[in-house]
């Protein structure tokens, strides 16, 4: 039995592959492009973040002997400040909106000014540059895009459900990324009605919340091929 991990980072994406004792097998990278279309402004293609584990994957398994049959389960973690979203066809919206965007500045102003403690208490996680000022300014400054969202979600999350094809309304997030979203109860492992209702935010556009480990699916046929 083998496992295989995939990091979808803010410059690079790498995978690895371990055996059940967690001896390292292989592994390989593929870069991810930022793309600054204005100052302040620093974004990334979901696409990429889809195509870069696959060339990662691929290089995985094209330099060890493992029979892919052996593969017993694929995992993706993912940057986690940032935030993508998608439409009902579970395909992009917008670029990923990246933790190195500097937009919401005024969002997280606001926040702060509003209700600073109280994100701080729920979330474990001062108002910064994340999920919660992102979504914001996405409904207040671009809100024919937001008006396309269905869900928000992480590139891990987006890629993973991708894989296997999950439909938008199957779109989650993983509860490591609760204190980075400024609208959860981390503890409890909940979305914060009171936090979404004193800022605003839609909470039909957020993803179900699943353990770190939950099964989202099995592999399609097409990221099979893809991943190699």
């Amino acid at each position: 039995m083998f496992l295989l991990g995939v990091d979808l980072g803010t410059t690079a994406t790498k995978a690895a592959l371990y055996d059940a004792s967690g001896n390292l097998v292989s592994e390989g990278r593929a870069g991810v492009p930022l793309y600054y279309p204005q100052p302040g402004s620093v974004e990334q293609d979901m696409q990429d973040f889809y195509q870069s584990a696959a060339v990662a994957i691929r290089q995985c398994m094209d330099s060890c002997s493992v029979d892919s049959s052996q593969i017993a389960g694929v995992a993706f973690d993912s940057q986690m400040a940032g935030i993508g979203a998608i439409d009902d066809d579970f395909q992009p919206v917008t670029r990923f909106d990246s933790w190195l965007d500097t937009r919401c500045e005024p969002y997280i102003e606001e926040i702060t000014r509003r209700c600073a403690a109280r994100v701080t208490a729920l979330t474990g996680c001062p108002p910064t540059c994340n999920h919660g000022p992102k979504m914001l300014w996405w409904a207040h400054e671009r809100p024919a895009d937001y008006a396309r969202i269905v869900k928000f979600v992480t590139p891990s999350a987006y890629v993973a459900g991708r894989a296997v094809k999950l439909r938008a309304d199957e779109a989650f997030i993983d509860y490591t990324f609760l204190h980075f979203t400024a609208v959860s109860d981390a503890v409890a492992g909940t979305w914060s009605a009171e936090l979404c209702d004193t800022l605003g935010i839609d909470a039909r556009r957020l993803p179900r919340i699943v353990e770190p480990w939950a099964v989202v699916g099995g592999l399609s046929e097409e990221a099979a091929r893809d991943f190699g």
